[in-house]
């Protein structure tokens, strides 16, 4: 029997910049894509992207809420017995 084990990862926040590849839906496009293919060359099956909210300190005594975009990938990881 197996069992999952994930890794979540932040989303890139802008495309990179690539010769070839002009705009900056298509550069996202491309970033995103790299990410998840080296992910998968390393066992990663991507699952989903979540958009999660993180509280986070704000000057002195306040907080604010900012939401960030995660990537959730998943490897099988056989029991041993």
């Amino acid at each position: 029997m197996s069992t999952w084990e994930y890794k979540v990862v932040p989303a890139p926040k802008k495309g990179t910049k690539v010769r070839g590849i002009k705009g900056p839906e298509e550069r996202f496009a491309h970033t995103l894509e790299t990410l998840m293919n080296e992910m998968g060359i390393i066992g990663w099956e991507f699952q989903r992207v979540e958009i999660l909210p993180s509280l986070e300190r704000s000057g002195l005594t306040g907080t604010t809420t900012e939401w960030r975009n995660i990537l959730v990938f998943r490897r099988s990881r056989t029991e041993k017995n």
